[in-house]
């Protein structure tokens, strides 16, 4: 049982907002009345506060937070300034827009800015999913400051590939011109493009992306769109303004 409240406030610690019963229900995989029974105990515990139908950490208890997560929340005190760019890109471009960051060999989605006709992904309802397939998380990859050694696809145990292409020459490639593109990897039919969000220091803290369905969006055309949006949201988060 205290594995699974484990889950539960993980869960609530590196969403971007707060959640609901259903929410937290399918992030964990727990059935909903499981996932009852623990936010009581929590609720009463004081680790969890309810506002409504939607839960969140109560104060005082980031050190629930792993430190990895240091990105995420740097990311959410810049979302005031940064939101309003991804809302222009969507405006411009009518495609989903993701803000995303790196945590081990996965990558966390801080923000999304979508219509009604969004694409639907295998990173919905965990709001995560594996680096290297992902335009924004292959990006991130070749932007760390200490690359290492790239885990294996554990599917196969064999070398790892990004559409068709072996990942160190891809993430070469992405250095080299600076955005990042993924044909499928992820979900079948969905494309996707990335560009990097950096600090005063010139460091990739973040990678904003636009994702839409392969028949009507052609990631390479929109790369400039993307480009200019992404240097709008790193003057953001160097804290300076547009001359």
């Amino acid at each position: 049982m205290a594995g699974k409240a484990t889950a539960l406030l993980a869960a609530l610690a590196t969403a971007p907002s707060s959640l609901t019963l259903s929410e937290l229900a399918r992030r964990t995989g727990f059935a909903k009345t499981t996932t009852y029974r623990l936010l009581g105990a929590l609720l009463e515990g004081g680790l969890v506060r309810r506002n409504g139908t939607r839960y969140r950490l109560n104060d005082g208890v980031s050190w629930l937070v792993p430190p990895a997560d240091h990105r995420v929340s740097r990311i959410r005190r810049l979302r005031r300034g940064l939101l309003p760019h991804m809302v222009g890109l969507y405006e411009a471009s009518r495609q989903t827009v993701n803000l995303v960051v790196l945590r081990d060999d996965e990558v966390v989605y801080v923000d999304r800015v979508y219509g009604r006709d969004r694409v639907a992904s295998r990173s919905d309802g965990v709001d995560r999913a594996p680096a290297r397939l992902t335009a924004g998380g292959r990006l991130l990859l070749a932007y760390r400051p200490y690359p290492g050694q790239i885990a294996p696809e554990p599917a196969h145990g064999g070398p790892v590939r990004a559409n068709g292409h072996d990942l160190e020459s891809v993430l070469t490639g992405i250095r080299r011109e600076g955005v990042a593109y993924n044909y499928g990897d992820l979900t079948a039919g969905v494309y996707c493009v990335a560009a990097p969000v950096r600090d005063r220091k010139g460091e990739v803290i973040a990678a904003v992306s636009l994702a839409g369905r392969a028949r009507g969006f052609d990631p390479v055309h929109h790369a400039p769109l993307l480009r200019r949006t992404a240097y709008a949201m790193s003057v953001v988060a160097c804290g300076t303004r547009h001359g």
